[in-house]
């Protein structure tokens, strides 16, 4: 480690260790920052669920007191009604208190047998074989004890449809002179009940589960109808009166109450979602921050770091340019005397082979433009040997509109081609001097390829380089023209993106295979002169000392049906 650490210079060992402080620094800061907002985020949720359970507990124990109250009223009423044969004004009271709660849909005195003594339900709809039923021999099994049923169908009232709470309570009543022990039932609407659990606000997949002491499911606001979901196995897995869980992948905060008087459980389960993502939010934010500090603090660190070395980076650069064999300018460095020396020094040795490297650079200079040039201006003489033999052919052959059009055509295609000395025609000149070349082609192939040329008016006035499709065209003819059948085709298309214009040439036949396509590749990107011969090497070396490194050939192919070759040209600079 301190090997690796004495080779780097001293610009980078202030970097280094400048940024590892800050970075240091910084991580720990906005990770405690992090944590304490998290603290702070998931205290708040138990304090709103908390407020929140405390109201829906409220007004649970409101209903059932209010519920006990009138139960209390009615048990001495009963005994005191009973015990003067009173049943007309005790049925009265039954219905007039069933007036003063909204919750209250019917009171029913019965007697240990199930047989009723007073009851608001109309006689007709009165059920009076209950005496079997579990709930209601529950109620004298746990004698002096409020008794609250599941929620069901009413029992009692036949002729009823809703689903109520019985709440059951044993009385003593006098019948006959004789103290009786008889259960005063109140059928309780599940109106209010639903409301005010579908009513509270405890997040999108927040829910309630109200539990018996046996451990059954009593009621739910979601979907948990036995004690096997995992809503109700986890409440009553619950040690503590809240916790935290994830059910169904959402992540909750528990409470567990106990409802007045019912031995229910009522287990609220509060969706921390939005705040696990307002946390997950605040992370990305903070890493995010973390990052621009740790980068901006390094710009910082590596201003002072330059403005300390910049005099020694400036004097080293200088020298690796000089031992590069570059061309030379004098150096001028501001700050320490024995850096200025060091600098003052180098310069009278520079100077002293400035004439040298300089007339090596004119050297260098004219070597690529005359390099450019002789690119430009090779003519394959094959083709030209091949046309004018072709002519004399068609000549003997008494071709005279064959051999009129083709000596036109490359005529054309020799005038188009002196036409400039620049580099560069514009593409409605290169499409002229293609269109010269393909036609003399048809007649030296008799006319067995046809050709399409798709190219937008709005691109044409765009520059490309002299003699750059017609190598294409030709490689496209030679390869991939069979002589022997007349369906060959060659299209030449012209377009272009934001960044690049394109001039793809594409014909038919056998097609290149992968390996054969790198292999060319591989050719065309040596800088090989092969005299006398335009190729796609010719091309890809012009395009590169014209257009520069973001230039390309293209080669695509698909075998035995295609193969494209793409001129990729930048549109910045091209004017």
């Amino acid at each position: 480690m301190k090997n690796k650490l004495n080779h780097l210079s001293i610009g980078k060992i202030l970097l280094l260790v400048s940024v590892l402080i800050i970075t240091v620094s910084l991580l720990v800061s906005n990770l405690i920052t992090f944590w304490r907002f998290s603290d702070t985020s998931n205290e708040m949720v138990e304090e709103t669920s908390s407020e929140i359970t405390s109201q829906i507990l409220l007004n649970y124990n409101n209903y059932t007191d209010n519920v006990i109250d009138i139960a209390h009223f009615l048990e001495l009423e009963i005994l005191l009604n009973t015990e003067q044969d009173q049943m007309d004004t005790l049925e009265a009271i039954f219905q007039n208190a069933e007036t003063v709660d909204s919750n209250v849909l019917s009171i029913s005195l019965f007697s240990k047998a199930g047989d009723a003594v007073v009851s608001t339900i109309d006689p007709p709809y009165l059920n009076d074989s209950i005496a079997g039923d579990a709930w209601f021999n529950r109620t004298f099994e746990e004698a002096n004890m409020f008794h609250f049923t599941p929620p069901s169908i009413d029992v009692l009232d036949t002729n009823s449809t809703k689903r109520v709470i019985h709440m059951t309570k044993t009385v003593n009543f006098y019948d006959d002179d004789a103290l009786k022990s008889g259960a005063l039932t109140m059928a309780l609407s599940m109106d209010n009940f639903e409301s005010m659990a579908h009513g509270a606000n405890l997040g999108e997949h927040g829910h309630i589960v109200f539990i018996d002491e046996h451990g059954e499911v009593v009621y739910a606001t979601n979907d948990c109808n036995d004690d096997t979901c995992e809503s109700a196995e986890y409440a009553n897995a619950m040690n503590e009166t809240s916790g935290r869980t994830t059910i169904e992948d959402v992540d909750m905060f528990v409470s567990n109450n106990t409802l007045n008087h019912t031995r229910w459980q009522m287990v609220t389960f509060f969706d921390e979602s939005p705040t696990r993502a307002i946390q997950q939010t605040v992370l990305i934010t903070v890493m995010v921050v973390l990052s621009l500090s740790i980068l901006f603090a390094s710009l910082l660190s590596w201003a002072a770091s330059r403005r300390i070395t910049k005099p020694l980076n400036k004097l080293k650069e200088h020298m690796l340019t000089f031992e590069e064999n570059t061309f030379l300018e004098p150096l001028t460095i501001e700050g320490q005397q024995e850096v200025v020396v060091l600098s003052e020094t180098f310069n009278k040795m520079s100077e002293e082979i400035k004439r040298l490297v300089d007339r090596v650079y004119r050297e260098q200079r004219a070597k690529r433009k005359n390099q450019f040039i002789a690119l430009q201006n090779q003519i394959n003489p094959h083709f030209l040997y091949n046309t004018l033999d072709s002519i004399l052919y068609l000549s003997e052959q008494q071709k005279n509109d064959d051999v009129k059009q083709m000596v036109a055509s490359l005529s054309k295609f020799f005038r188009l081609s002196i036409s400039t000395e620049s580099g560069v025609v514009a593409l409605s000149e290169e499409l002229k001097h293609v269109e010269s070349y393909l036609a003399i082609q048809r007649i030296r192939y008799q006319n067995t390829f046809e050709y399409t040329i798709n190219c937008d008016a709005s691109l044409k006035t765009f520059n490309v380089l002299k003699l750059s499709l017609q190598p294409l065209v030709e490689n496209a003819i030679n390869h991939g023209i069979d002589p022997d059948t007349s369906n060959n085709q060659i299209n030449i298309h012209i377009y272009k993106d934001n960044t690049f214009l394109y001039a793809s040439v594409t014909n038919s036949g056998y097609g290149l295979s992968p390996a054969q396509i790198k292999d060319i590749m591989a050719m065309i990107a040596k800088d090989i002169e092969t005299p006398g011969k335009i190729g796609l090497a010719n091309v890809y070396q012009r395009l590169k000392l014209h257009f520069g490194v973001s230039s390309d050939i293209i080669i695509e192919s698909e075998m035995d049906q295609t193969t494209t070759i793409t001129l990729k040209m930048p549109l910045k600079g091209n004017d």
